[in-house]
This record gives C-alpha cells, sequence and structure tokens, in this order.
C-alpha cells in the first residue's frame, strides 16, 4: 500500500508492529514473516521504524528483536531511507546505576 497526498514535511509515519508484536510472540519471528513485513514496508511510504527492544533481560529466551543488536537491524534489508528505533525499557536503566 503506497500512501500518497501526505506532506512529508509535516508527516511521519511510524510503523511500531514488530516492537509491538513481540509482546504475543516474545519478538521471536518466523524468517518469512519479518521478510514479507520488511518488504512491504520497504514499498509502503512509511518514514520510520520501530524495530524492536534493547531489553536487559537475562533470565529469560526473548527472540533477536527483543535484543536487536546493531549487526541484527543491520542485516535486516530495510531501505535506507527508513529511518530506524529501538525501544528501551526505562526502568532496566534506572535498576543499572543502583
Amino acid at each position: 500500500m503506497k500512501i500518497k497526498n501526505i506532506e512529508k514535511k509535516y508527516v511521519n509515519l511510524l510503523d511500531c508492529t514488530l516492537r509491538d508484536g513481540g509482546y504475543y510472540n516474545n519478538w521471536n519471528y518466523d524468517v518469512d514473516d519479518y521478510k514479507n513485513y520488511i518488504e512491504a514496508i520497504n514499498n509502503s511510504g512509511i518514514t520510520h521504524v520501530e524495530v524492536g527492544f534493547r531489553f536487559d533481560i537475562k533470565n529469560q529466551f526473548l527472540g533477536p528483536f527483543a535484543f536487536s543488536t546493531d549487526y541484527f537491524v543491520e542485516k535486516l534489508g530495510f531501505n535506507k531511507k527508513i529511518k530506524l528505533a529501538l525501544m528501551i525499557n526505562c526502568s532496566d536503566l534506572i535498576k543499572q546505576k543502583k
């Protein structure tokens, strides 16, 4: 789906499917699912994508979109024009300071 007739200087579209959807699958997506998603995003006109998290949880399994390293994100294949973001859990940072 191409998004048309939007003044890009006024509106940025952010998709958070990978980050928010991860609550349902522990951020462990099927490779075909996320490759199809990335292809759709690359052709959509969406300008920003939240790829996942950078959790500091060490005592449970969460998929690669929960511990999204720079290397992992770079290899996903997003169009270079799309700005990528990662979410952090502020409580992880607060715990580290103590």
